[in-house]
């Protein structure tokens, strides 16, 4: 008895005994207890590979998935080396190292490894050999088994779809659906839960295979699964670059891949432009990138069909400097130039493109309108053709010349021409030597005949600079107011073609009195020849 209480041993005792069973069966549970049987393992990533064991350089195809599903983006590294990224398949194929490698694939934190054994040629022949035991001795299983199965079907009568040929991806195909060997007409059969018709009289409906490693055709309650056949694109694909437009800082560069050929459908065309430390991505079988600098570009095209598959193609192109109108030369007439009216102004084009229309302005006067060429001096050697200009000259002045051009928006660098004086303007002219009523001596000289002949020497000032025909006339003069029978006359024409104030010219002639004058005139015009007035001058030998 324990104060007011009374225990009952007897009790107490079942009640220790029942909590040590408890106990025990508690801690046997707890010895297996482990962690996965309560959460469920968190989602690994894996590397898988088509075959482990490889030749040196054999291509081969390696698949990353993360629980289950394929994985886009992974970076994978063969020991080392990195080889690239898997497609939005989780594909990527690769090429196998000389020796034995280990692939990692790396992806969001994750990684996972896959050892490859690389055979030697001795390796090689010796798993040849056991390749070849292995495969007959599985196709004599598979013939064994394909025996049995026949005879199941045999008793039994085939349900189900049989496909006309291969399903290769993107081609068509013909199913025909059997029920106990019978081909069924009217069902609707439906391709990976979309409908695609009805079965034909005789069970057969034509579909295209997609783009997918597996298909399942569903009818009634028959539901059958097939893999897809990919079409090998390795070597296939052979990506095309041509550019197009004009390869200048700040013009339009045209990309395009269109005559890239492949056996499989193309899933994406991408280029990569690149530059120095730059480079921009852009998408499409053509695109446009407007070129950002002066120098050499890199273009790359990397081609992907719809099996994962890539092969790329690289070209480079140098850029111009930004185009900033043509090079125009004013070829005459030159500064400090005597010009009569109407004078033909002359240029030179050079760096023109064959679309452009200009506009010759002179002193703020558009005087002309051209196209400046197909970019080459359009300034024939005969002086053809060309680039001309025609204007009225009005006195001593400067003129200002320049070509604008009216699609561009550009203009050329004013030229500047002072016409010192035009040529209808004559400036001073005079006979200085002999003067009027002047007595001479000849000058006794011998010809080219041979022929001793009476020179007599004529002076004359003038300040033009340009080519000049100066003329003298004389007439001996009469005598007694009755002309003679024979009258003496001396005529003299010379171009003069240096610039210079005094000029002097000599003159074969007789001993007399004679009467004469001179005049002067700019070559190659038709204006009225100034003239200088008559003088007397008495001649003697």
């Amino acid at each position: 008895m324990l104060g007011n209480y009374e225990i009952d041993t007897k009790l107490l005792g079942y009640w220790i005994l029942g909590l040590t069973m408890v106990l025990t069966v508690l801690g046997l549970y707890l010895a297996d207890f482990s962690p996965s049987q309560v959460f469920e393992d968190e989602p690994a990533l894996e590397v898988t590979v088509e075959d482990d064991v490889l030749e040196p350089n054999e291509l081969t195809t390696l698949t990353v998935t993360e629980n289950g599903e394929p994985v886009q983006g992974a970076e994978i590294r063969a020991d080392s080396l990195n080889i690239g990224e898997t497609k939005r398949n989780g594909k990527l194929s690769f090429r196998a190292l000389e020796n034995d490698f280990t692939l990692n694939a790396t992806y969001n934190g994750e990684s996972a490894t896959e050892e490859i054994t690389v055979l030697t040629e001795e390796q090689e022949e010796q798993e040849e050999d056991e390749l070849d035991d292995s495969e007959q001795q599985e196709e004599e299983q598979e013939e064994q088994e394909e025996e049995a199965s026949e005879e199941d079907v045999e008793d039994e009568g085939f349900t189900g779809f049989e496909l006309e040929e291969e399903p290769y991806t993107g081609e068509t195909n013909r199913l025909t659906l059997y029920k106990e060997d019978e081909r069924t007409e009217g069902e609707t059969v439906q391709l990976n839960g979309d409908t695609i018709g009805e079965t034909s009289q005789a069970g057969s409906i034509t579909f295209t295979v997609p783009d997918t490693e597996q298909f399942t055709l569903q009818a009634s309650e028959i539901e059958q699964t097939f893999d897809t056949q990919l079409q090998e694109p390795i070597g296939e694909i052979k990506p095309d670059i041509q550019l197009g437009g004009t390869q200048q800082k700040a013009e339009t560069l045209t990309l395009d891949g269109s005559d890239t050929t492949s056996e499989n459908r193309i899933e994406s065309f991408t280029w990569t432009m690149s530059f120095e430390d730059y480079e921009e991505t852009i998408n499409g079988q053509t695109a446009e990138y407007t070129i950002q600098n002066e120098g050499e570009y890199t273009v790359e095209l990397e081609v992907e069909d719809i099996n994962g598959f890539t092969e790329t193609e690289t070209t480079t192109f140098e850029a111009e400097p930004e185009y900033e109108g043509p090079d125009i030369y004013l070829n005459e007439p030159w500064d400090g130039s005597q010009l009569g009216p109407g004078h033909l102004f002359e240029f030179s084009v050079t760096n023109a493109r064959n679309t452009q229309q200009a506009q010759i302005i002179i002193n703020e006067e558009t005087v002309a309108s051209t196209n400046l060429g197909d970019g080459t001096n359009i300034i024939e050697e005969d002086g053809e053709g060309g680039l001309f200009a025609e204007f009225p000259v009005e006195g001593t002045q400067d003129y200002t010349v320049k070509i604008e051009d009216l699609e561009q928006n550009w203009e050329s660098e004013p030229m500047t021409v002072e016409i010192e004086r035009p040529w209808n303007q004559y400036g001073t002219f005079s006979a200085t030597e002999p003067e009027d009523g002047a007595t001479v001596e000849t000058e006794e000289q011998e010809n080219e005949e041979g022929e001793t002949v009476h020179i007599v020497e004529f002076e004359f000032t003038f300040d033009l600079e340009t080519d000049v025909e100066l003329q003298i006339n004389g007439q001996e003069q009469e005598e007694d107011g009755e002309q003679e029978n024979e009258v003496e006359e001396f005529s003299y024409s010379s171009t003069i073609t240096e610039d210079t104030e005094t000029y002097t010219a000599q003159i074969e002639t007789e001993p007399g009195e004679y009467s004469w004058n001179s005049q002067i005139q700019p070559v190659n015009t038709d204006e009225t020849p100034e003239t200088t007035d008559q003088k007397q001058l008495t001649i003697q030998q």
